[in-house]
């Protein structure tokens, strides 16, 4: 009985830790959202920040890498930069025209 109630206790102590640390990398992914849209931002068109976009906390280090969360922080990054590269040409575009 009592090894019964001792295995019991352990697999409750391991679902809760699962639970637990899909938490924190979920808390993790959202940072990493938002400091990529940050860095976008702050961006302005110039193309500067993409190199900090690419090398913030690369795949594997604040997620486990090809997990969904790794996939989508990957995602994000991707049109992070994708949006900085836009930026980055519409204003180039902009500037040839009031030239």
């Amino acid at each position: 009985m009592t090894l019964v109630v001792l295995l019991c206790l352990c697999r409750w102590i391991s679902v809760e830790w699962r639970l637990v640390e899909q938490s924190i990398r979920a808390s993790f992914a959202v940072e990493q959202f938002g400091i990529f849209e940050e860095f976008a931002e702050r961006d302005g068109g110039t193309g500067h920040m993409v190199d900090d976009i690419r090398s913030y906390y690369p795949s594997g280090t604040k997620q486990v890498t090809g997990s969904h969360l790794d996939l989508l922080v990957e995602r994000c990054r991707r049109l992070a930069i994708r949006l900085a590269n836009c930026d980055c040409a519409k204003s180039a575009a902009d500037q040839k025209r009031k030239e």
